[in-house]
């Protein structure tokens, strides 16, 4: 799992950076509102690619939630309950993304008189923000499903 995280990372990462190389010379002769509607694309699409994923880590969630019920004196827990309130943390991490992003969209920010430099600070802010709750979502999910593998091992006793 990590390594085809770290694949997808790698690829989202040389995708970005040849659209960035692209997007630069075209820089010149896109208007002010086309980089600005453009930049915030960019934004949805990382939010689109991880969207997806709230539902794994809640089904992830739900079964170690329901192992912790079963397993209380375990000795794995409170890793288990690290790794679910990881989730909760990266569920919440976009929701509150989602919830602030309606604000930072161009055609809001430039019937509100924001500047075009303002706008795109902001923007880049959101592509940041969005990167990171992508990155917690991802790594909670992976801790989980290593989890959940481990876990299932431990309650068939193959691992005990």
């Amino acid at each position: 799992m990590k390594i085809v995280f770290l694949a997808l990372s790698a690829l989202s990462f040389v995708t970005l950076f040849s659209c960035n190389t692209h997007e630069a010379a075209n820089n010149q002769s896109q208007s002010p509102e086309l980089k600005e509607d453009s930049l915030f694309a960019s934004v949805m699409v990382v939010h689109d690619d991880v969207m997806p994923k709230m539902a794994d880590l809640n089904r992830i969630k739900r079964n170690l939630k329901k192992w912790v019920a079963t397993n209380e004196t375990h000795p794995s827990v409170e890793e288990v309950k690290l790794a679910i309130a990881a989730i909760n943390s990266a569920e919440m991490g976009m929701m509150d993304w989602m919830k602030g992003i309606s604000a930072h969209r161009p055609e809001t920010m430039r019937k509100a008189g924001e500047e075009h430099s303002s706008i795109l600070n902001a923007l880049n802010n959101e592509l940041q923000a969005i990167e990171k709750v992508r990155d917690d979502m991802m790594n909670s999910l992976s801790r989980g499903v290593e989890l959940q593998k481990s876990i299932g091992s431990l309650d068939d006793g193959s691992s005990q």
